[in-house]
This record gives structure tokens, C-alpha cells and sequence, in this order.
């Protein structure tokens, strides 16, 4: 069998898994509760500074910023199966917990045969110092922080697909655990700080605007690191080393990326303002 062959049949349809999932799991427990919905939101009056823990289950995620307008610190649109787990705590320092609370296993039959029915939309203010803690569910999360004033991240990917974006402009500290799938991350122009990568089982991808200061300190675990020729590698060998830009030392705004390999392919690209 060639190797691409291999590759083919190796890669998740999670669209198909799930389906089929559902189904099996409807078969043997009967039908599945019923989807519901919720509007969720918090005022912003009186708030400096917010945690907001989430852990997303099955469908489709996505975060972006409120306008800047808005008299809300949080909003949160949710089409989902189980019981809620929501909770707001503090005052001036605010912090937000949301999830869910599933009854094994007849919500797993709900939440893998209605996935395509399920959303999580989160909307957050926009210059409210925050600390999030994300956990990836079952699909695909669209996660642009670009907008926000983000000073702490840590994200589990989940099982599917995780397409984060960065601050613009600002300094971010983040932790990425990748799971089972695709992670794409962007950093738009003005980004830095320091990220921390552990690679799970499939791909990442970093897109870096054109002239940012960079360094990659990077080990591969059963996968590849593919850099573009601009990064000069300044330590280390092929499978555990450091790269980084021409101008990285005497930058004042520098991106320190490290970088842990797990199964599959790590892959760094310089693109034209975004």
C-alpha cells in the first residue's frame, strides 16, 4: 500500500464518524432527548477584569468580540443537549463557567446524531482584561480573539477542528493542547508574546504576518516541522532545535513559539498583512 493510500485512509471524516455514531448509539438506547436553546448574557457595568471558563461539547464553537457598544461583559447563544452548567461569580474581578452536564448515555446519542444542529456562539467585551480557559468538544471551533484584550490563554483543542486567531497588536501569553485534528492559528500584525504548543494527533498551522519577529524552539515527536527559508536555524539539529528571524534579537516586539510535536505535521508560513 503507498504511502499516500496510507494517508488517506489514516485521516478522520469527522462528519461521517459522528453521523454514524449517533445513529448506532440511537439504535441501542432509543430516541434521543430533545435539543434546546439558550440566551445567556452579563453586564459589563462595574467589571475590570474577567476568567471565563468554557468547556464546549458537540457542533459547531465559535468566540469573537461584542461591539463596542455593547453594555454586556458576555453573551452566549447556544443550541445544545444535556443540562447547563453555568456560573458567575465575583464582582469588579468576574469570573464566568460554562459547560454542560450530560445524562450517559442517552445524551450522547442526542449529541453525536444532532451535531449539525448543535451551536455555541460566545460573544465577550472587548477591552476587558481576560483570562480564558477553552476545552475543545466534538467539531469545528472558529476562535478570533483579535479583537479582544485577551492576557491569558490556555486551549485544549478537542476532536475536530480549532481555527484560532490571536490579538492584533497586543501581548498574549498562550498554552495549546492540540487533540485529534486540525489546529490553525493566525498571529495578525502586532501580535507577540510567548506560545506554548504540544501537538496532539494531526496537523498545526501557524500563519505569521510578513516581518514579524520570531523564534521557534521546536522538537518533533512522529511528525515533520516545515519552516520557510527566512527562519535561520540557530541551535539544535533536525529533529529538536531553534530557528528564528534575522532581526528577532534586536526586536522590541518578539513571538517566542515552543513547540512539542506529538503525530503528524507542524508547518509555520509568513503571509502578507491579514
Amino acid at each position: 500500500m503507498s504511502k499516500e493510500r496510507r494517508k488517506v485512509e489514516w485521516s478522520l471524516d469527522f462528519d461521517n464518524m459522528r453521523v454514524r455514531a449517533g445513529q448506532f448509539v440511537t439504535e441501542m438506547m432509543g430516541e434521543p432527548p430533545e435539543v434546546k436553546e439558550a440566551r445567556l448574557h452579563e453586564a459589563l457595568a462595574g467589571v475590570e477584569s474577567c476568567r471565563v471558563e468554557i468547556a464546549f461539547s458537540v457542533g459547531h464553537a465559535s468566540i469573537k468580540a461584542l461591539g463596542a457598544d455593547s453594555p454586556n461583559l458576555f453573551e452566549a447563544n447556544l443550541r445544545y443537549v444535556g443540562e447547563l452548567d453555568y456560573d458567575v461569580s465575583g464582582g469588579a474581578q468576574r469570573r464566568i463557567r460554562l459547560g454542560t452536564k450530560a445524562n450517559f448515555p442517552n445524551d450522547v446519542a442526542a449529541t453525536l446524531g444532532k451535531a449539525e444542529e448543535l451551536r455555541w456562539e460566545i460573544g465577550l467585551a472587548r477591552h476587558v482584561p481576560l483570562q480564558l480557559e477553552l476545552r475543545g468538544g466534538l467539531g469545528e471551533a472558529e476562535l478570533d480573539l483579535s479583537q479582544l484584550t485577551v492576557e491569558k490563554l490556555k486551549l485544549d483543542t478537542g476532536l475536530g477542528k480549532a481555527a484560532l486567531t490571536l490579538p492584533a497588536g497586543k501581548q498574549v501569553t498562550a498554552e495549546i493542547r492540540g487533540g485529534v485534528g486540525m489546529t490553525e492559528l493566525s498571529l495578525p500584525a502586532g501580535a507577540f508574546g510567548r506560545l506554548k504548543i504540544k501537538g496532539g494527533v494531526g496537523q498545526a498551522r501557524i500563519q505569521a504576518v510578513a516581518g514579524s519577529a520570531l523564534r521557534l524552539e521546536g522538537k518533533t515527536g512522529l511528525g515533520v516541522i516545515d519552516l520557510p527559508k527566512s527562519l535561520i536555524q540557530v541551535e539544535g539539529g533536525r529533529m529538536k532545535g531553534a530557528w528564528q528571524t534575522a532581526d528577532f534579537e534586536a526586536a522590541e516586539r518578539q513571538t517566542v513559539i515552543e513547540y512539542v510535536g506529538g503525530v503528524g505535521l507542524f508547518a509555520l508560513e509568513f503571509v502578507e498583512s491579514q
